[in-house]
């Protein structure tokens, strides 16, 4: 059985019986992973973090909870390499999981894993404004686990969230060597593909994301700049970058099927 991390603060006790619960009730192991608090980090330690970078491709300052968060995901990927697991599954303790990801967990299989550098997200993507916008292949698609991950296509700006997710030791290990030369936001995927730490991401929805995010205060903070990830005029990008895909989604087609 893959390695289950679940990413949770000490203190959310309530969430943590619910998801423990659920996969206690079907014999999955897991364990779960102390978050870093982001509102505690002092000013020292935030000051000892290079954010320049990464603050000027999102064009504003990044919130302690984002910083919080990806310092938890380090920390999870520090263990993944530090005891060689070949994959991990990584969730985030408000993930909302059925009978779907039990039995995805039941039947995944390491043979049907034979990239390393795919990225493997297992959905979340519900309620956000860019969900629309993210480009999946009718043709490229795996199925693990009994269900199916279709890739995305030129649209990796628009996929966001890491509230569940396969990575592999390689990529985990990739992921601490660039925070290493300059921090990025947990769930900064096309980052991570322009970078060539991602080379393809699959998306499947078996996993969601609560829709009311009254009790997230990470999700409160970033949702004022969702659209558009900095741009001052987001309309504009999204219809540019839709035209995009669409254009180069079909002169794929042309070049597969010689149209």
């Amino acid at each position: 059985m893959i390695k289950i991390f679940i990413v949770s603060l000490k203190k959310d006790t309530v969430r943590r019986k619910k998801i423990s619960t659920i996969l206690d009730d079907n014999n999955i192991s897991y364990e779960f992973f102390d978050a870093v608090l982001g509102k505690e980090l002092t000013d020292k330690q935030i000051g000892e973090i290079s954010l320049h970078q990464v603050e000027k491709r999102h064009g504003r300052k990044l919130t302690k909870g984002e910083i919080g968060c990806t310092l938890s995901h380090l920390k999870v990927y520090s263990s993944i390499v530090g005891n060689k697991y070949p994959w991990a599954c990584i969730l985030e303790d408000d993930a909302i999981l059925d009978e779907r990801f039990t039995n995805f967990i039941k039947f995944f299989s390491y043979d049907e894993m034979n990239v390393a550098s795919d990225l493997y997200l297992l959905g979340g993507q519900n309620g956000l404004l860019s969900e629309k916008w993210i480009g999946k292949s009718l043709f490229t698609r795996k199925v693990i686990g009994r269900q199916v991950f279709k890739k995305t296509i030129m649209s990796y700006s628009h996929v966001f969230r890491a509230c569940g997710y396969l990575i592999s030791y390689d990529m985990a290990n990739d992921l601490i060597s660039e925070s290493d030369s300059g921090f990025f936001l947990a769930d900064e995927w096309d980052f991570f593909h322009s970078k060539k730490i991602i080379n393809n991401i699959y998306l499947a929805d078996f996993v969601d994301h609560p829709i009311d995010l009254k009790d997230s205060n990470l999700e409160k903070e970033r949702q004022a700049f969702r659209t558009g990830r900095g741009s001052k005029y987001p309309r504009v990008r999204w219809v540019y970058l839709k035209f995009k895909f669409y254009f180069f989604y079909f002169l794929s087609l042309i070049k597969k099927f010689g149209i």
